[in-house]
């Protein structure tokens, strides 16, 4: 059974954030990799990664990955 999400319930967790640096001739372009998970304590969760050069930005495009790889985890009573 399938049912529609308020996506406003969705609660949103940073699991980590990641400073990666390449090194081109003309210098070091440093960028952000950030771990999200979101969630509606009610069975469904998603994680996504986003990848931007500056940290706020990074955040932001993990949650709008992890929206989209919404997932449901039956439960049993509270737990998994």
């Amino acid at each position: 059974m399938t049912r529609i999400l308020d996506i406003g319930q969705l609660e949103e967790r940073l699991v980590r954030t990641n400073k990666v640096q390449k090194t081109h001739k003309g210098g070091r372009t440093m960028s952000w990799n950030a771990l999200v998970v979101v969630g509606d304590r009610k069975g469904y969760v998603g994680a996504g990664i986003g990848k931007a050069r500056g940290i706020p930005d990074a955040i932001r495009k993990g949650v709008e990955d992890a929206k989209k790889r919404l997932i449901e985890v039956p439960l049993v009573g509270t737990t998994i």
